[in-house]
């Protein structure tokens, strides 16, 4: 991984998905190859946000419900 104060570019595919019921939007998915290093620097991107790559927050933020 490159230092954090060195940019670099992300590779990325993409699918666009057109709304059927209104053409005026599209749905714009993003995905990087499996392994590669813009995966993995999208996995580190995504530790900072506290959440897991389900989108759902980490245990350890996740609400106590016994209190």
């Amino acid at each position: 991984m490159r230092p954090a104060d060195e940019e670099s570019d992300l590779a990325l595919d993409y699918v666009v998905l057109a709304v059927e019921d209104d053409p005026e939007q599209t749905l714009v998915i993003y995905t990087p190859e499996p392994a590669s290093p813009t995966a993995e620097a999208l996995d580190i991107l995504a530790s900072w946000t506290g959440t897991s790559p389900t989108g759902r927050p980490a245990p350890e933020q996740t609400p106590d419900r016994a209190g």
